[in-house]
């Protein structure tokens, strides 16, 4: 969860730069709403003690003031370890993000795929609260987890909540799934 928390965060302190830029009248401000920085094709990178950290690409970008929003659509980055390894990837459709809450919402196409954990996270909204590193899905979305390794889980439920802090997660509504080993695949190749 730690990965999803550097990601967002970055994400937000790229955008979170102040100026003051004058879009015209009080008047015409009041009837229409303009991003105060607005990017398109971008791309991304964080250092972090002269080592690349984090990659991002976004298609479009556009930082509100007046009610720290930030918006990115067809959204995709790596994170790094210090050695240089990737150690997440992942993708998203699009993202809303209130930077004085450090409350983020992904949606359409999300795949964030954990290295070390060997997890995969896919679904449709997802939620992210980087005060207390709480994903969440809401009780009618479906979330997908797949664990790879010495055997395969996948894990599909809906009312899913994970801490960074702790490292677990849960469903709260229906769930169903498949456990798949060396052997079960053999077996079924016979």
């Amino acid at each position: 969860m730690t990965f999803l928390r550097l990601v967002l965060g970055t994400a937000a302190a790229f955008c979170a730069v102040s100026c003051s830029l004058d879009y015209g009248s009080e008047e015409a401000a009041e009837t229409q709403v303009i991003p105060e920085y607005s990017f398109t094709q971008a791309d991304f990178m964080q250092y972090e003690d002269g080592q690349l950290s984090l990659s991002m690409t976004a298609a479009g970008m556009e930082q509100y003031r007046d009610d720290d929003a930030l918006y990115g659509c067809d959204i995709s980055f790596f994170v790094y370890d210090e050695d240089g390894s990737v150690s997440a990837d992942g993708a998203c459709g699009l993202i809303s993000a209130d930077t004085n809450t450090d409350s983020y919402t992904l949606s359409g196409g999300i795949r964030i795929n954990g290295y070390e954990e060997e997890l995969t996270f896919a679904g449709e909204k997802l939620r992210w609260n980087g005060s207390t590193e709480q994903l969440s899905g809401g009780s009618g979305d479906t979330v997908s987890i797949t664990q790879e390794g010495d055997s395969r889980v996948v894990v599909t439920g809906r009312g899913f909540a994970a801490s960074g802090i702790s490292r677990t997660y849960a469903f709260s509504g229906a769930v169903s799934g498949t456990i798949e080993t060396a052997e079960s695949a053999d077996e079924a190749h016979d």
